[in-house]
């Protein structure tokens, strides 16, 4: 269920059912024999739809939630640049760098007020897992790992309505205030499909959990993300 959601965040369901189709004809052609030695490397842009656990900080920095408790999610989009390499017949240990995204939004309306934003947190990670992996054409990948997280910046979006009707548009960027390390840990469910010569198509949806707070030690919260979403994109057989 969440893979068909994902790929239809990327194709309408016409270009789904006609991709889908394409995937079955090609793998019928491109028989390939998984070998033991195997080492791919892959290129993927991955869809999330992120949203954060926040609670006050301990201590005399804390302060309540307030309207931050209303928050909601936010779709974003990352890329990954990485290899998997075969460790045993059926377990690979897989080394990316990626530039991943995770944030939040806000509404609120009344008659005559608007006021919205969305909070974007940018990062370089570099993923590391472990993946079982089973098939020859069509591939299962069942895997997860720890992804060491540099933060390289956060974005908010604002928009506001006042009472006059008149639309006020803010784009905040900064890096103050954020720690700049963090890390996460990631479990993925997906396959792959093999197209012609060395080349397979990837479709891997991902759980992420953020174990570190984004802010630092004395900010008025502890923020920490979750995603759901998963990568597409190409593999290379070496």
């Amino acid at each position: 269920m969440y893979l068909l959601v994902f790929i239809r965040q990327i194709f309408n369901l016409k270009l789904f059912n006609t991709f889908l189709l394409f995937i079955i004809g090609f793998n019928f052609y491109a028989q390939r024999v998984e070998k033991d030695d195997e080492t791919s490397v892959f290129l993927t842009t991955i869809w999330s739809c992120s949203n954060r656990i926040i609670e006050p900080n301990d201590g005399f920095f804390g302060e309540p939630l307030g309207y931050r408790i209303n928050e909601n999610k936010l779709s974003n989009w990352s890329f990954s640049l990485g290899f998997r390499s075969k460790i045993h017949k059926n377990i690979a240990w897989e080394g990316a760098i990626s530039y991943l995204r995770n944030g939040e939004s806000y509404l609120y309306e009344d008659l005559d007020t608007l006021y919205s934003y969305e909070s974007q947190y940018s990062y370089i990670a570099v993923p590391l897992k472990i993946f079982f992996t089973y098939g020859d054409n069509i591939r299962l990948l069942v895997g997860g790992g720890i992804l060491p997280q540099m933060f390289t910046g956060f974005k908010q979006n604002i928009e506001s309505e006042d009472s006059n009707n008149v639309i006020l548009k803010e784009e905040l960027k900064t890096k103050i205030g954020y720690n700049s390390f963090v890390a996460s840990i990631a479990c993925n469910l997906g396959v792959q499909f093999n197209l012609v010569n060395s080349w397979s198509i990837l479709l891997l949806p991902e759980y992420r959990l953020q174990l570190m707070s984004s802010l630092d030690r004395n900010a008025a919260y502890k923020h920490r993300a979750y995603s759901l979403g998963g990568h597409i994109g190409f593999v290379f057989e070496l």
